[in-house]
């Protein structure tokens, strides 16, 4: 088995770019659904349904919010345009890398990053700035939902952080090739899919 050194480790090279047989981590180059990326869509599968169940408890609220007055911050306007951006800029990592050029995926991966680390911090700012409004989790059930559904994104967004910071420390090694970067097509389809996710709380914070 070839194996690429990276930090003094020996890491098995099919572990991070797909490349291997009997480990499910094909490289996907005769278009077959391999069985990494056949695990990612059920977990993807198995958080929409978190998300989901938060976002049908808020709707079945709804009914209630006229006694309550709560209004959402402004701050996640802007939010929301940092975390469009940085599925953009991923996009473009991946279209990159797909060409073999390692620089520019180098680039777009740390880009992708620092945005991602930007968007949790005007989560931050928005809480703060509610706290200052005399909102808590526990003034009413509409900033309670607001706490909930913003603080298990962030987590969530956190861990697609982490997974891309470490795609792009073992990128500098040249791991990743046109042919073999599974795990970040991977990576991306979790973001993307976070994303997403944003999309749909941000529409139900922000307009109902």
């Amino acid at each position: 088995m070839d194996k690429t050194k990276l930090s003094g480790d020996d890491l098995p090279e099919s572990a991070i770019t797909g490349n291997g047989h009997g480990s499910g981590l094909s490289p996907d180059q005769d278009g077959s659904f391999s069985a990494a990326r056949l695990g990612m869509w059920l977990a993807v599968g198995a958080l929409s349904m978190v998300f989901a169940a938060l976002a049908v408890a808020y709707v079945a609220r709804l009914h209630d919010k006229p006694n309550f007055f709560f209004e959402a911050p402004s701050s996640l306007w802007a939010s929301t345009v940092i975390l469009v951006f940085s599925s953009f800029t991923l996009h473009l990592s991946v279209a990159a890398i797909g060409k073999g050029e390692q620089k520019r995926f180098r680039q777009f991966l740390a880009i992708t990053v620092v945005l991602g680390w930007l968007f949790i911090v005007s989560q931050l700012f928005a809480w703060f700035q509610l706290m200052r409004s005399g909102f808590y989790a526990q003034t009413n059930p509409f900033s309670g939902f607001f706490y909930i559904l913003t603080f298990v994104h962030a987590a969530h967004l956190i861990v697609g952080i982490v997974w891309i910071s470490y795609l792009h420390r073992i990128a500098v090694a040249n791991v990743f090739t046109a042919k073999r970067h599974l795990a970040v097509d991977l990576g991306a389809l979790y973001w993307h899919f976070v994303d997403v996710a944003w999309i749909v709380l941000f529409v139900l914070l922000m307009f109902f």
